[in-house]
């Protein structure tokens, strides 16, 4: 039995609020999981996909990279791995959005 206390309970707890659509309480859960037990790596990657719901790819790119320099060799490598192409290819589209508005509005001009 998983103590709800630990850092892995808090884990747990917070993959359950995620997918009920708890955000908020997903995201403090995965927060306490690594405040209580660093070695709770996984929860990286649940704040990956929490700052992705909440369309913030700079930050959940930020946890996934976090997670795969403390775990490179964990479970969950080759979809943190994914997510990261998937997430930087966001990121990439973000930026080349941006930067066609703003030639868009100084040839306006």
């Amino acid at each position: 039995m998983v103590s709800p206390y630990s850092g892995l309970g808090k884990y747990c707890l917070g993959l359950a609020q995620f997918s009920f659509g708890n955000i908020a309480g997903a995201e403090r859960s995965a927060r306490e999981a690594l405040h209580l037990d660093p070695q709770v790596f996984s929860a990286y990657v649940l704040l990956a996909l929490i700052y992705e719901r909440l369309n913030n790819p700079a930050a959940a790119l930020a946890e996934v990279q976090s997670y795969l320099k403390m775990d490179p060799k964990g479970e969950l490598r080759s979809y943190a791995q994914e997510l990261r192409q998937h997430l930087q290819q966001e990121l990439d589209r973000e930026s080349a959005c941006s930067f066609n508005s703003c030639v868009t509005v100084a040839l306006d001009r």
